[in-house]
């Protein structure tokens, strides 16, 4: 079963909201994937963000003044999505900083106790 950024970021949410301490390891594990599903993360995000500029330039060709232009457009669905996805992805960057901070404190800890 493939694994989606979302998935993975559903089971920490659920952990932090359960208050469960997360090991190194299992944390640094998810970041590795994030890692490698923020590629994916990335394309939806363009997509999005070519899909609102075309949307905007239409709004201009058929009229509008730019302030008008940029109001429909925030207002837009997706717009709204854009900007979702573009939180995400600075969710996913965020845990994989945090995990690799967690873990050098581990390896830390680890070698003071050796």
């Amino acid at each position: 079963m493939a694994q989606t950024a979302d998935d993975i970021l559903a089971v920490l949410e659920k952990w932090a909201a359960e208050k469960q301490v997360i090991d190194a390891h299992a944390f640094l594990d998810a970041a590795v994937k994030l890692n490698l599903l923020l590629g994916d993360e990335s394309d939806k995000l363009f997509a999005m963000e070519q899909k609102v500029s075309l949307m905007r330039i239409e709004l201009l060709e058929g009229g509008a003044n730019a302030t008008i232009a940029k109001m429909r457009v925030e207002g837009s669905d997706e717009y709204r999505e854009a900007r979702s996805q573009k939180a995400k992805i600075e969710r996913i960057i965020e845990a994989i900083r945090l995990a690799k901070h967690r873990a050098r404190l581990a390896d830390e800890e680890y070698r003071s106790n050796r």
